[in-house]
């Protein structure tokens, strides 16, 4: 399966960064969660910011500009938006389109940034099959706010690597 994800931010990071300095928990889960994606034998590509164009641990990083230029040499199987919505309104095809949200909307609730939130609601809605949060709480905050139905919005879990816990003595 051929899977891409986008998150385009203004930090620079790959695959790597976690490696040797501080990084964000939504830049850390698609590293961890593309690595075993790519492992498990899966084409993975991530377009955001990354220095250069770089494979690491079987994941090649792109440029987010690098996005429709690489996904016209062959079609991909998922498309995964990370935290915005604004790739959905390109006309990228695939057959399933996710939105995995890490943040928290209760400010839409009280009134803020209305246009804003018409606008990702309305992507939500009508442009992403799925979307992902990362706990029954956000699940229902998700669907709260952008008044999503219940089987819209899928609640992950956090995953944890056993090679990344320190063994007992």
């Amino acid at each position: 399966m051929r899977i891409a994800f986008y998150h385009k931010v203004s930090r620079v990071w790959d695959g790597r960064t976690a490696d040797g300095e501080p990084l964000g928990g939504t830049q850390t889960a698609i590293i961890g969660l593309t690595r075993a994606l790519a492992a498990l034998g899966h084409d993975v590509l991530v377009f955001g910011t990354p220095a250069a164009p770089i494979v690491c641990d079987g994941v090649s990083y792109h440029g987010a500009s690098a996005l429709p230029t690489v996904l016209r040499q062959a079609p991909i199987d998922v498309l995964v938006s990370v935290v915005n919505t604004e790739l959905f309104r390109l006309g990228i095809k695939a057959p399933l389109n996710l939105f995995w949200s890490h943040n928290d909307y209760r400010h839409f609730l009280e009134g803020e940034a209305a246009d804003l939130h018409a606008t990702l609601a309305e992507d939500l809605a009508r442009r992403a099959h799925k979307v992902i949060a990362v706990s029954d709480w956000h699940a229902d905050l998700l669907r709260q706010v952008f008044q999503l139905p219940a089987d819209h919005v899928w609640a992950t879990r956090n995953g944890v690597a056993p090679a990344d816990l320190p063994a007992r003595p």
